[in-house]
């Protein structure tokens, strides 16, 4: 069955009842201890019901307010992504995505690094993109990733840098390197290095590929879940 066909309505009417119960909590209990991980699991409940707007809102409330919570990256985290989502500027989610890295290192610096990388590819900045995505490739053995939700570890974040890299590196190495030797004087050494560098350049573009598509696909499906209409 095609997604756009696959009726949410039930589940966005349960989404909606945690929302309300998350709120009738924060004004009957404005104090409450755990009021910084009712508002991540409200922020949670506004996305899966494709309500953004509320859903930043919220967002903005938790890391504003609590900004000792053990869940403000998690928070930061996803006002970056949203804004990703979104379509706004790479340069403003990058931005958010930064305040993470001050932090002690966790999950979220290195989801937070892999995204500044591809924020900095949207921003033509493909040299600094590889060194983010090398650098979340170093924090593999420092990071515990069993310390966050499921949500957090359907993709080996480590695996998804060093498939990402491969685009910068190509914008940075190989495109030049190709474009140098596309006619080169006919002489076996350098004809040869042509071939090589050919060879290598059409691999990269092909992994470039696959990779962004795979990234679009994510985002169109994710775009699909947002916009299915709530009936009432």
């Amino acid at each position: 069955t095609p997604l756009e066909e696959i009726d949410f309505s039930a589940e966005k009417r349960l989404g909606q009842d945690s929302i309300e119960d998350y709120q009738a909590l924060k004004r009957l209990f404005p104090n409450y201890q755990r009021l910084d991980r009712a508002l991540l699991l409200q922020a949670h409940a506004q996305g899966a019901i494709g309500d953004l707007d509320s859903r930043m809102d919220t967002l903005r409330e938790l890391t504003q307010k609590f900004p000792q919570s053990s869940y403000w990256s998690e928070a930061q985290y996803l006002i970056g992504v949203d804004l990703i989502d979104r379509g706004k500027q790479a340069g403003q989610a990058f931005n958010e995505f930064k305040k993470i890295l001050s932090l002690p290192m966790s999950p979220f610096t290195a989801l937070a690094k892999y995204k500044m990388g591809w924020c900095q590819i949207n921003l033509g900045l493909f040299a600094d993109a590889m060194q983010s995505f090398v650098e979340v490739l170093k924090m593999r053995d420092k990071v515990r990733f069993d310390e966050v939700s499921d949500e957090y570890r359907r993709t080996d974040i480590a695996e998804e840098a060093l498939m990402a890299a491969v685009w910068p590196a190509a914008e940075v190495y190989v495109e030049p390197a190709f474009s140098a030797v596309r006619t080169p004087p006919a002489n076996n050494a350098t004809t040869s290095r042509a071939v090589t560098v050919g060879r290598l350049y059409r691999i990269c573009i092909m992994v470039r590929n696959r990779t962004k598509g795979r990234r679009m696909a994510r985002r169109e499906e994710r775009g699909k879940r947002a916009n299915t209409p709530i009936v009432t």
